[in-house]
């Protein structure tokens, strides 16, 4: 199955909402699922970038900071 979650906090900010969805990911991947997770980010010259992080996508959506 894919999954995509959509959350406003991930790796490397460390939040407890942050951490929380890192382990749901990693369970995730564990059990088989493809998991894809978009964040935004700031400070990141590209609109968006994509990346491998234990078995879980991440697509890290340039935002402003706020």
């Amino acid at each position: 199955m894919r999954v995509v979650i959509i959350v406003d906090a991930y790796k490397p900010f460390r939040s407890s909402a942050a951490i929380q969805i890192e382990d749901l990911a990693s369970e995730f991947v564990l059990q088989g699922h493809e998991v894809i997770v978009v964040t935004p980010t700031s400070g990141q010259k590209q609109s968006w970038v994509e990346e491998v992080d234990n078995g879980v996508n991440l697509l890290r959506l340039s935002a402003p900071i706020t």
